[in-house]
């Protein structure tokens, strides 16, 4: 997997945000120059990606409808990084959890990838979403991995 561009942010920055507790975590609009979410956001160009295992799928569907996921926004990826990802796995969903920074098992056995070309709800991530976990979200839109990821 090639490394992707992050965004420079000081030690003591980066430290300061993830510091702070999810919720408190200050506007993405403070912390990056629209030129910096400009760029994040165009990794994302050639698609937007979310892989979820079956039974994640299954109860999402029920809970949310067609709107896969709880309504205050999902973390995806560009569809070239997953596309890298299952190709370096070569289908193994534990490689491609491992790869994607996902934890042991979340895939499960049939892992299931939503894919959409709508870009209204793309943002960059704040750190105060529901899925932003302290030790594993980290500023710039990118996981502990080194993962690009945004919210939808």
């Amino acid at each position: 997997m090639e490394s992707l561009p992050h965004i420079d942010l000081s030690q003591k920055v980066e430290d300061g945000i993830v510091g702070t507790p999810n919720g408190k975590r200050p506007d993405v609009n403070r912390v990056y120059s629209q030129d910096e979410i400009n760029q994040h956001l165009s990794m994302f160009k050639d698609g937007i990606v979310k892989v979820v295992s079956g039974e994640r799928y299954r109860a999402d569907l029920d809970n949310y409808g067609t709107t896969i996921g709880a309504p205050n926004g999902q973390f995806v990826m560009p569809k070239s990084v997953y596309e890298k990802a299952v190709k370096a796995s070569h289908g193994n969903p534990r490689v491609l959890e491992e790869l994607l920074t996902l934890g042991p098992g979340s895939l499960g056995d049939t892992p299931k990838v939503i894919e959409s070309h709508d870009f209204t709800g793309l943002r960059m991530p704040s750190g105060n979403e529901a899925g932003a976990y302290q030790g594993d979200w980290i500023p710039g839109g990118y996981t502990k991995g080194g993962n690009t990821r945004s919210n939808y």
